[in-house]
Protein backbone atom coordinates (compact mmCIF):
# COMPACT_ATOMS: atom_id res chain seq x y z
CA UNK A 1 0.00 0.00 0.00
CA UNK A 2 1.54 3.26 -0.97
CA UNK A 3 0.82 6.86 0.02
CA UNK A 4 -0.06 8.76 -3.49
CA UNK A 5 -1.68 12.54 -2.81
CA UNK A 6 -1.53 15.39 -5.32
CA UNK A 7 -2.10 19.12 -4.79
CA UNK A 8 -3.20 20.84 -8.00
CA UNK A 9 -2.88 24.42 -8.60
CA UNK A 10 -6.65 25.00 -8.93
CA UNK A 11 -6.78 28.84 -10.11
CA UNK A 12 -4.03 28.95 -12.65
CA UNK A 13 -5.07 25.41 -14.39
CA UNK A 14 -9.23 26.92 -14.09
CA UNK A 15 -8.06 29.65 -15.75
CA UNK A 16 -6.48 28.11 -18.63
CA UNK A 17 -9.18 25.56 -18.85
CA UNK A 18 -6.54 22.44 -19.04
CA UNK A 19 -6.25 19.68 -17.04
CA UNK A 20 -4.74 19.91 -14.04
CA UNK A 21 -1.04 17.58 -14.16
CA UNK A 22 -0.58 15.24 -11.57
CA UNK A 23 2.82 16.43 -9.74
CA UNK A 24 5.12 14.22 -7.82
CA UNK A 25 6.56 15.72 -4.70
CA UNK A 26 9.58 16.63 -6.86
CA UNK A 27 7.11 18.09 -9.41
CA UNK A 28 7.66 15.17 -12.07
CA UNK A 29 4.70 13.03 -13.38
CA UNK A 30 5.49 9.30 -12.89
CA UNK A 31 4.85 8.06 -15.86
CA UNK A 32 6.05 4.56 -14.67
CA UNK A 33 2.79 3.58 -13.07
CA UNK A 34 0.67 5.11 -15.58
CA UNK A 35 2.96 2.58 -18.46
CA UNK A 36 1.86 -0.30 -16.17
CA UNK A 37 -1.96 0.38 -16.20
CA UNK A 38 -1.61 0.42 -20.30
CA UNK A 39 0.63 -2.66 -19.95
CA UNK A 40 -2.67 -4.40 -18.15
CA UNK A 41 -4.96 -2.95 -20.72
CA UNK A 42 -2.77 -4.16 -23.91
CA UNK A 43 -3.04 -7.82 -22.14
CA UNK A 44 -6.52 -7.47 -21.86
CA UNK A 45 -6.45 -6.45 -25.44
CA UNK A 46 -4.73 -9.40 -26.59
CA UNK A 47 -6.86 -11.65 -24.65
CA UNK A 48 -10.09 -10.24 -26.27
CA UNK A 49 -8.70 -10.62 -30.19
CA UNK A 50 -7.62 -14.48 -29.15
CA UNK A 51 -10.66 -14.63 -28.28
CA UNK A 52 -12.76 -12.79 -31.13
CA UNK A 53 -10.79 -15.16 -33.51
CA UNK A 54 -12.03 -18.10 -32.19
CA UNK A 55 -15.41 -16.93 -31.86
CA UNK A 56 -15.70 -16.21 -35.57
CA UNK A 57 -14.10 -19.59 -36.56
CA UNK A 58 -16.21 -22.37 -34.08
CA UNK A 59 -19.22 -19.81 -34.95
CA UNK A 60 -18.92 -20.60 -38.69
CA UNK A 61 -18.54 -24.60 -38.03
CA UNK A 62 -21.50 -24.35 -35.61
CA UNK A 63 -23.95 -22.19 -38.20
CA UNK A 64 -23.20 -25.05 -41.15
CA UNK A 65 -23.45 -28.18 -38.47
CA UNK A 66 -26.66 -26.75 -36.67
CA UNK A 67 -28.49 -26.35 -40.30
CA UNK A 68 -27.16 -30.04 -41.30
CA UNK A 69 -28.02 -31.53 -37.99
CA UNK A 70 -31.24 -29.34 -38.13
CA UNK A 71 -30.86 -28.40 -34.32
CA UNK A 72 -32.04 -25.31 -32.70
CA UNK A 73 -29.69 -26.03 -29.69
CA UNK A 74 -26.81 -26.01 -31.94
CA UNK A 75 -28.05 -22.82 -33.96
CA UNK A 76 -28.75 -20.94 -30.66
CA UNK A 77 -25.64 -21.67 -29.34
CA UNK A 78 -23.79 -20.06 -32.92
CA UNK A 79 -26.32 -17.47 -32.11
CA UNK A 80 -24.76 -16.42 -29.12
CA UNK A 81 -21.40 -16.98 -30.21
CA UNK A 82 -22.49 -13.74 -33.18
CA UNK A 83 -23.32 -11.61 -29.71
CA UNK A 84 -19.93 -13.06 -28.16
CA UNK A 85 -17.99 -11.83 -31.28
CA UNK A 86 -19.68 -8.62 -31.46
CA UNK A 87 -19.79 -7.84 -27.91
CA UNK A 88 -16.10 -8.98 -28.12
CA UNK A 89 -15.37 -6.63 -30.63
CA UNK A 90 -16.40 -3.40 -29.10
CA UNK A 91 -14.93 -4.20 -25.93
CA UNK A 92 -11.64 -4.11 -27.80
CA UNK A 93 -12.76 -0.23 -28.87
CA UNK A 94 -13.56 0.30 -25.60
CA UNK A 95 -10.17 -1.35 -24.28
CA UNK A 96 -8.29 1.96 -27.00
CA UNK A 97 -10.62 3.77 -25.93
CA UNK A 98 -9.92 3.66 -22.27
CA UNK A 99 -6.52 3.78 -22.63
CA UNK A 100 -6.34 7.74 -24.58
CA UNK A 101 -5.26 10.07 -21.91
CA UNK A 102 -7.40 12.97 -20.80
CA UNK A 103 -7.69 16.03 -22.96
CA UNK A 104 -9.16 19.48 -22.21
CA UNK A 105 -13.10 18.18 -23.51
CA UNK A 106 -12.63 15.11 -21.68
CA UNK A 107 -10.66 16.01 -18.35
CA UNK A 108 -11.15 12.18 -16.53
CA UNK A 109 -10.56 10.63 -20.11
CA UNK A 110 -12.59 7.80 -21.98
CA UNK A 111 -12.78 5.29 -19.01
CA UNK A 112 -16.76 5.06 -18.80
CA UNK A 113 -16.38 3.31 -22.39
CA UNK A 114 -15.32 0.54 -20.86
CA UNK A 115 -18.96 0.52 -18.47
CA UNK A 116 -20.61 1.27 -21.81
CA UNK A 117 -19.09 -1.55 -23.40
CA UNK A 118 -20.00 -4.13 -21.00
CA UNK A 119 -23.70 -2.54 -20.70
CA UNK A 120 -23.83 -3.36 -24.47
CA UNK A 121 -22.44 -6.81 -23.91
CA UNK A 122 -24.95 -7.87 -21.39
CA UNK A 123 -28.01 -6.15 -22.57
CA UNK A 124 -27.34 -8.21 -26.45
CA UNK A 125 -27.24 -11.73 -24.69
CA UNK A 126 -30.29 -11.16 -22.93
CA UNK A 127 -31.97 -10.21 -26.07
CA UNK A 128 -30.45 -13.48 -27.32
CA UNK A 129 -31.46 -15.29 -24.57
CA UNK A 130 -35.20 -13.58 -24.89
CA UNK A 131 -34.58 -14.68 -28.50
CA UNK A 132 -33.92 -18.02 -28.45
CA UNK A 133 -36.14 -18.84 -25.26
CA UNK A 134 -39.23 -17.61 -27.65
CA UNK A 135 -38.17 -19.85 -30.32
CA UNK A 136 -37.51 -22.58 -27.99
CA UNK A 137 -40.79 -22.66 -25.98
CA UNK A 138 -42.69 -22.44 -29.55
CA UNK A 139 -41.12 -25.85 -30.85
CA UNK A 140 -41.83 -27.06 -27.30
CA UNK A 141 -45.53 -26.28 -28.10
CA UNK A 142 -46.00 -27.63 -31.10
CA UNK A 143 -43.86 -31.03 -29.70
CA UNK A 144 -46.31 -30.83 -27.05
CA UNK A 145 -49.48 -30.73 -29.05
CA UNK A 146 -47.99 -33.38 -31.63
CA UNK A 147 -49.47 -31.06 -34.53
CA UNK A 148 -48.32 -31.05 -38.14
CA UNK A 149 -45.25 -29.30 -37.45
CA UNK A 150 -43.75 -31.52 -34.85
CA UNK A 151 -42.63 -34.23 -37.26
CA UNK A 152 -40.23 -31.90 -38.76
CA UNK A 153 -39.59 -30.55 -35.24
CA UNK A 154 -38.61 -33.99 -33.96
CA UNK A 155 -36.28 -34.73 -36.63
CA UNK A 156 -32.95 -34.14 -34.99
CA UNK A 157 -29.42 -35.71 -36.06
CA UNK A 158 -28.72 -36.29 -32.28
CA UNK A 159 -25.00 -38.00 -33.30
CA UNK A 160 -23.99 -34.59 -35.50
CA UNK A 161 -25.52 -32.58 -32.49
CA UNK A 162 -23.28 -34.28 -29.96
CA UNK A 163 -20.13 -33.92 -32.42
CA UNK A 164 -20.59 -29.98 -32.76
CA UNK A 165 -21.38 -29.68 -28.86
CA UNK A 166 -17.99 -31.49 -28.41
CA UNK A 167 -16.12 -29.36 -29.92
CA UNK A 168 -18.12 -26.66 -28.45
CA UNK A 169 -17.19 -27.52 -24.96
CA UNK A 170 -13.33 -27.88 -26.21
CA UNK A 171 -13.33 -24.24 -27.48
CA UNK A 172 -15.19 -22.72 -24.91
CA UNK A 173 -12.95 -24.50 -22.35
CA UNK A 174 -9.83 -22.93 -24.53
CA UNK A 175 -12.10 -19.41 -24.33
CA UNK A 176 -12.24 -19.78 -20.72
CA UNK A 177 -8.77 -20.10 -20.14
CA UNK A 178 -7.41 -17.10 -22.50
CA UNK A 179 -10.67 -15.03 -21.31
CA UNK A 180 -9.31 -16.18 -17.23
CA UNK A 181 -9.15 -13.40 -15.20
CA UNK A 182 -6.19 -14.41 -12.54
CA UNK A 183 -3.70 -12.22 -13.66
CA UNK A 184 -5.88 -9.19 -14.90
CA UNK A 185 -7.25 -6.66 -12.62
CA UNK A 186 -8.71 -3.31 -12.34
CA UNK A 187 -9.08 -1.30 -9.17
CA UNK A 188 -12.60 -2.08 -7.69
CA UNK A 189 -14.76 -2.88 -5.34
CA UNK A 190 -13.81 -5.54 -2.50
CA UNK A 191 -12.35 -8.39 -4.63
CA UNK A 192 -9.57 -9.63 -3.29
CA UNK A 193 -8.41 -12.76 -5.69
CA UNK A 194 -5.21 -11.17 -8.47
CA UNK A 195 -2.11 -10.24 -8.35
CA UNK A 196 -1.59 -7.14 -10.88
CA UNK A 197 -3.24 -3.55 -9.47
CA UNK A 198 -2.95 -0.73 -11.63
CA UNK A 199 -5.18 2.46 -12.71
CA UNK A 200 -4.46 5.50 -14.87
CA UNK A 201 -4.07 7.98 -12.30
CA UNK A 202 -1.17 6.06 -9.51
CA UNK A 203 1.89 7.86 -8.86
CA UNK A 204 4.85 7.56 -6.42
CA UNK A 205 4.52 7.85 -2.72
CA UNK A 206 4.54 10.92 -1.13
CA UNK A 207 3.83 12.11 2.07
CA UNK A 208 0.32 13.57 2.18
CA UNK A 209 1.38 16.52 4.52
CA UNK A 210 4.30 17.53 1.99
CA UNK A 211 2.01 18.50 -0.39
CA UNK A 212 -0.99 20.03 1.06
CA UNK A 213 -0.95 23.92 0.58
CA UNK A 214 0.00 26.30 2.83
CA UNK A 215 -1.94 28.51 4.61
CA UNK A 216 -3.02 31.95 3.72
CA UNK A 217 -5.37 35.00 4.98
CA UNK A 218 -7.58 34.64 2.35
CA UNK A 219 -11.85 33.77 3.52
CA UNK A 220 -11.98 30.82 0.68
CA UNK A 221 -9.31 27.54 0.78
CA UNK A 222 -9.75 25.63 -2.19
CA UNK A 223 -7.53 22.60 -2.80
CA UNK A 224 -7.82 19.13 -4.58
CA UNK A 225 -6.29 16.08 -3.09
CA UNK A 226 -5.12 12.96 -5.00
CA UNK A 227 -5.65 10.01 -2.73
CA UNK A 228 -4.70 6.95 -4.57
CA UNK A 229 -3.26 4.95 -1.06
CA UNK A 230 -7.21 4.36 -0.68
CA UNK A 231 -7.58 2.23 -3.61
CA UNK A 232 -9.86 -0.43 -2.71
CA UNK A 233 -8.50 -4.63 -3.13
CA UNK A 234 -7.95 -5.46 -6.74
CA UNK A 235 -11.11 -6.87 -8.77
CA UNK A 236 -11.77 -7.39 -12.55
CA UNK A 237 -11.60 -5.56 -15.22
CA UNK A 238 -15.38 -4.85 -16.37
CA UNK A 239 -14.95 -5.73 -19.65
CA UNK A 240 -12.68 -8.63 -19.59
CA UNK A 241 -15.52 -10.14 -16.38
CA UNK A 242 -18.41 -9.31 -19.43
CA UNK A 243 -16.70 -11.21 -22.06
CA UNK A 244 -15.89 -13.82 -19.63
CA UNK A 245 -19.41 -14.18 -18.54
CA UNK A 246 -20.34 -14.74 -22.24
CA UNK A 247 -17.76 -17.65 -22.39
CA UNK A 248 -19.12 -19.08 -19.62
CA UNK A 249 -22.71 -18.77 -21.08
CA UNK A 250 -21.26 -20.50 -24.15
CA UNK A 251 -19.84 -23.32 -21.87
CA UNK A 252 -23.00 -23.95 -20.24
CA UNK A 253 -24.97 -24.16 -23.47
CA UNK A 254 -22.18 -27.02 -25.19
CA UNK A 255 -22.58 -28.90 -22.41
CA UNK A 256 -26.26 -28.62 -22.15
CA UNK A 257 -26.36 -29.38 -26.23
CA UNK A 258 -24.05 -32.25 -25.36
CA UNK A 259 -26.05 -33.73 -23.20
CA UNK A 260 -29.50 -33.42 -25.18
CA UNK A 261 -27.60 -34.44 -28.08
CA UNK A 262 -26.14 -37.76 -26.82
CA UNK A 263 -30.00 -38.36 -25.51
CA UNK A 264 -31.40 -37.59 -29.37
CA UNK A 265 -28.50 -39.81 -30.40
CA UNK A 266 -29.75 -42.80 -28.08
CA UNK A 267 -33.41 -42.31 -28.20
CA UNK A 268 -34.40 -40.34 -31.02
CA UNK A 269 -37.84 -39.76 -30.11
CA UNK A 270 -36.71 -37.87 -27.44
CA UNK A 271 -35.95 -34.57 -29.18
CA UNK A 272 -38.03 -32.44 -27.04
CA UNK A 273 -34.66 -32.19 -25.00
CA UNK A 274 -33.52 -30.19 -27.59
CA UNK A 275 -36.26 -27.40 -27.07
CA UNK A 276 -36.09 -27.78 -23.13
CA UNK A 277 -31.74 -27.63 -22.74
CA UNK A 278 -32.33 -24.37 -24.99
CA UNK A 279 -34.88 -22.72 -22.77
CA UNK A 280 -32.87 -23.98 -19.16
CA UNK A 281 -29.34 -22.36 -20.53
CA UNK A 282 -31.68 -18.81 -21.40
CA UNK A 283 -32.86 -18.53 -18.04
CA UNK A 284 -28.82 -19.57 -16.85
CA UNK A 285 -27.59 -16.95 -19.22
CA UNK A 286 -29.89 -14.19 -18.63
CA UNK A 287 -29.51 -14.83 -14.94
CA UNK A 288 -25.71 -14.03 -15.03
CA UNK A 289 -26.43 -11.11 -16.73
CA UNK A 290 -27.87 -9.12 -13.79
CA UNK A 291 -24.60 -8.49 -11.72
CA UNK A 292 -22.45 -6.76 -14.72
CA UNK A 293 -26.02 -4.93 -15.94
CA UNK A 294 -26.38 -3.57 -12.25
CA UNK A 295 -22.35 -2.78 -11.93
CA UNK A 296 -22.45 -0.69 -15.36
CA UNK A 297 -25.78 0.94 -14.61
CA UNK A 298 -24.25 1.88 -11.50
CA UNK A 299 -21.36 3.74 -12.62
CA UNK A 300 -23.16 5.16 -15.23
CA UNK A 301 -25.76 6.63 -13.17
CA UNK A 302 -22.85 8.09 -10.50
CA UNK A 303 -24.07 5.76 -7.71
CA UNK A 304 -22.04 5.64 -4.80
CA UNK A 305 -19.91 3.09 -5.03
CA UNK A 306 -21.16 -0.23 -3.47
CA UNK A 307 -17.98 -0.36 -1.09
CA UNK A 308 -18.59 2.59 0.30
CA UNK A 309 -21.00 4.10 2.69
CA UNK A 310 -22.41 7.92 1.99
CA UNK A 311 -23.56 8.30 5.62
CA UNK A 312 -20.63 6.90 7.35
CA UNK A 313 -18.07 9.02 5.06
CA UNK A 314 -20.60 11.68 6.36
CA UNK A 315 -20.39 11.13 9.99
CA UNK A 316 -16.86 10.48 9.84
CA UNK A 317 -15.97 14.25 8.33
CA UNK A 318 -18.72 15.47 10.62
CA UNK A 319 -17.00 14.70 13.42
CA UNK A 320 -13.60 15.94 12.48
CA UNK A 321 -12.55 18.56 15.29
CA UNK A 322 -10.91 21.15 12.48
CA UNK A 323 -14.25 21.36 10.17
CA UNK A 324 -17.52 23.27 11.93
CA UNK A 325 -19.64 22.12 8.84
CA UNK A 326 -19.67 19.59 5.35
CA UNK A 327 -22.09 19.68 3.18
CA UNK A 328 -22.60 18.84 -0.68
CA UNK A 329 -20.90 15.63 -0.21
CA UNK A 330 -20.71 13.52 -3.48
CA UNK A 331 -19.23 10.25 -3.71
CA UNK A 332 -19.39 8.23 -7.17
CA UNK A 333 -16.93 6.60 -9.88
CA UNK A 334 -15.29 7.59 -12.96
CA UNK A 335 -15.37 4.11 -14.06
CA UNK A 336 -15.04 0.67 -12.23
CA UNK A 337 -12.64 0.84 -9.27
CA UNK A 338 -11.74 4.52 -10.11
CA UNK A 339 -13.63 6.07 -6.89
CA UNK A 340 -14.32 10.26 -7.03
CA UNK A 341 -15.17 12.13 -3.84
CA UNK A 342 -16.18 15.92 -3.51
CA UNK A 343 -17.31 18.13 -0.43
CA UNK A 344 -17.60 21.39 0.89
CA UNK A 345 -16.64 22.13 4.06
CA UNK A 346 -16.27 24.91 6.51
CA UNK A 347 -13.07 24.93 8.49
CA UNK A 348 -11.90 26.08 12.18
CA UNK A 349 -9.84 29.57 11.61
CA UNK A 350 -6.47 29.32 11.53
CA UNK A 351 -6.47 25.64 10.75
CA UNK A 352 -7.34 25.13 7.07
CA UNK A 353 -3.94 22.43 6.54
CA UNK A 354 -5.05 20.37 9.54
CA UNK A 355 -8.78 19.88 8.03
CA UNK A 356 -6.87 19.00 4.74
CA UNK A 357 -4.90 16.33 6.52
CA UNK A 358 -7.90 15.22 8.31
CA UNK A 359 -10.03 14.98 5.35
CA UNK A 360 -7.46 13.08 3.84
CA UNK A 361 -7.33 10.73 6.58
CA UNK A 362 -10.77 9.83 6.74
CA UNK A 363 -11.39 9.73 2.64
CA UNK A 364 -8.36 6.73 3.05
CA UNK A 365 -10.38 5.04 5.57
CA UNK A 366 -13.38 4.73 3.38
CA UNK A 367 -11.29 3.48 0.35
CA UNK A 368 -11.93 6.88 -1.39
CA UNK A 369 -8.99 7.98 -4.31
CA UNK A 370 -9.43 10.82 -5.91
CA UNK A 371 -10.73 14.22 -3.83
CA UNK A 372 -11.99 17.21 -4.45
CA UNK A 373 -12.33 19.19 -1.25
CA UNK A 374 -13.61 22.97 -0.98
CA UNK A 375 -12.78 24.65 2.46
CA UNK A 376 -13.85 27.86 3.56
CA UNK A 377 -13.25 29.37 7.18
CA UNK A 378 -16.06 29.19 9.27
CA UNK A 379 -16.19 32.86 10.31
CA UNK A 380 -17.91 32.87 6.78
CA UNK A 381 -21.31 31.52 7.63
CA UNK A 382 -23.07 30.95 3.68
CA UNK A 383 -21.32 28.92 1.40
CA UNK A 384 -19.71 31.44 -1.48
CA UNK A 385 -19.58 28.67 -4.45
CA UNK A 386 -23.43 27.49 -3.61
CA UNK A 387 -24.80 31.42 -3.00
CA UNK A 388 -23.04 32.45 -5.70
CA UNK A 389 -24.51 29.68 -8.03
CA UNK A 390 -27.96 29.95 -6.40
CA UNK A 391 -27.30 25.62 -5.08
CA UNK A 392 -29.06 23.94 -2.88
CA UNK A 393 -26.06 22.40 -1.18
CA UNK A 394 -26.70 18.83 0.67
CA UNK A 395 -25.81 17.85 3.99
Amino acid sequence: MHDHDHEHNCSSHHEKGLPTPSPTLDGVSDSGSQNAAQQQRLQVLRRLQTATVLCLCFMTIEVIGGFWAGSLAVLSDAAHLLADTASFAIAIVANYLARMPSTVTHTYGLQRTESLAALFSMVSLAIVCVGLASEASRRLYHIVMQDDAAEELLNVDGRLMSGIATIGVCVNIVLALVLGEHHVHLPSYGDSHGHDHHHDHVHPATESSALLPKSTNGDVEHCVIHNDEAVPDKARNVNLHAAYLHVLGDLAQSVAVLIAGIVIWLKPSWAIVDPICTLGFCGLVFYSTLGVLRSSIAVLLEEVPPHVSWQDVYDDLSALESLTKVHDLHIWCISDGVTVVSLHASAVDGHVDQALRDVNRVCQKHKLQHITAQLQTASVEECITCTQSNLNCKS
